[in-house]
Formats: structure tokens, sequence, C-alpha cells
């Protein structure tokens, strides 16, 4: 999909491509780790934040049902036991049966949600979560609900909602980066003597104190441990400098919520043709 591409927010990819050999006839696309991301080589189409919202919906399906619309909430509801999405189950037609003695009873039209788990595993025959549901219509009401209540309180006190949201943020934020930082620096002095330990094990094997099967099983540990804490420093590192990047969202928060002040209905977020 060409939406995904980084190009629209004026970034170069280069290596995505490649060929073992000169005489290959097809190129094996390149895993994105290895590719090289050179960062506002040309002016943007869109803006980083536009670009990554794009991204986190196409992420999430959202099919047209027998009604012919797309669930709004779809990818937004999670189980509140085991955290797994909740299923949107519509049935739009009420339904017609009998009972034991001949009496027919219609049953109205369905339309709520229930967790994925407890679905999935009852159609293999096995027990996991609960089978607890909410209607479709009971959530939408209290969406909106909640929503107009936020708009409400901006239009009638806009500087005692800055000052909440601005404050709320910065605690969080600060928290945040502060636990980062805390094992970012902890990994790092790991990452540091586990250097020192592999050398040692290194000159005891010279000196002949180790044997070699043992040293490279000491060694092999080692690094497996020192490639792990490289991985984990360096989403540290991307998670720090992201909260660095956006340290106040409570304008942009502020922006949105007053651009949307009045609305009566929920609809959804992103198209299917992303």
């Amino acid at each position: 999909m060409f939406i995904s591409k980084p190009e629209y927010m004026g970034d170069t990819v280069n290596f995505r491509w490649k060929k073992d050999s000169y005489k290959d006839k097809r190129a094996k696309k390149t895993p994105e780790a290895e590719q090289v991301v050179f960062e506002n080589t040309h002016p943007a189409i869109v803006d980083r934040e536009t670009w990554n919202t794009a991204q986190r919906c196409r992420k999430t399906v959202r099919r047209t049902d027998t009604l012919g619309e797309a669930n709004p909430l779809t990818g937004l509801l999670f189980c509140a036991d085991c955290g797994a999405k909740l299923y949107n189950k519509r049935k739009p037609n009420p339904s017609v049966r009998k009972t034991a003695d001949g009496k027919t009873y219609t049953r109205a039209p369905e339309d709520s949600y229930e967790c994925s788990t407890y679905r999935l595993a009852g159609m293999k025959y096995t027990r996991k979560c609960t089978g607890h549901y909410i209607q479709t219509a009971a959530v939408r009401e209290l969406v909106l609900d909640a929503i107009q209540r936020v708009s409400g309180f901006v239009r009638d006190h806009e500087t005692e909602f800055i000052r909440q949201v601005r404050e709320d943020s910065s605690i969080q934020h600060e928290a945040t980066v502060k636990n980062h930082r805390k094992q970012l620096a902890k990994n790092e002095k790991r990452h540091a003597k586990l250097d020192n330990i592999i050398r040692e094990l290194y000159e005891d094997k010279i000196n002949g104190i180790l044997t070699t099967k043992r040293f490279e099983t000491l060694s092999t540990g080692y690094e497996s441990e020192q490639a792990q804490l490289e991985r984990q420093i360096e989403e540290l590192l991307a998670e720090i400098k992201t909260f660095d990047a956006d340290s106040d969202k409570a304008d942009k928060f502020i922006e949105i919520v007053k651009k949307y002040t009045d609305f009566t209905e929920l609809t959804a977020p992103c198209s299917t043709n992303l």
C-alpha cells in the first residue's frame, strides 16, 4: 500500500531490496531493521502525526456488514477481564421461533459486543474468559455522553480545562520518562559489564583456564543477553525521544475538542480504502 510509505512524511528509505548475487534476476525484500531511513530529505505531503494515525487505522480492518455500514467502534473496545478485543455481533432482522408446545415468538434484532476470547474458545469447545456482553446502543450512548460532557466543559471552562489537561499530561510523561531513563541506565550498565565478562572469559581461554567448549557455552549465553539488552536500549531510546518530542499534547487535544464540539452521531474514523 502506497500510504504506508514514509516518503509521504518527507523521508527517504534506502536498501529496501537486495540481491545475494549480481547473477540473481529477482531482488529480495530487505527486513525493515536493515533499511536505512533519512528523515526530512524533501517536502512532506502529510505531517508525521497524520501519517502515524493512518498506520494505526490500517491495522484495524473495518468491513461493512449486512447493513452496508462499518462499525465506528471496531478495534476500540476491549474485554475488562482478559484484555482481548470485543467482537461486534449483529443480526439486523428479527427472527421468529417456535417453542416446544407450538407457540411462536419474535426475537428482536441483535446488536452487541462480546469477548473475542470467549467466542473463539467456544468455537473450539473450550472455556476461556466469561460470556459477558454489552449492547451496542448502550456503548454508543455512553461514549457520546462522555464526549459531549467534555466538549461542554471546554466551551464553558476552557481555561480550567487547559490547566487540568496540561497538568495530567505533564505528570504522566514525567513519570513514564523517569522510569524509562532508570531502566535505560540499568541496561547500559549491564551491557558494559557483559563486555568485561566476555573479555575475561576470552583471556581465561587463552591462558588455558577455560576449555574451548566451556568458553563457547558461556560466551554464547552472555552474547545473547547482550543482544537482547541492545534491542531494549534501542526501544527505550526511541520511546524517550517520542516523549521528549510530544512532551505537551494539551494544545493539540484542545484544538481537536474545540473543532468537534457539536455532534450527535458516532461515525467510523477511518475508511477501509486507506
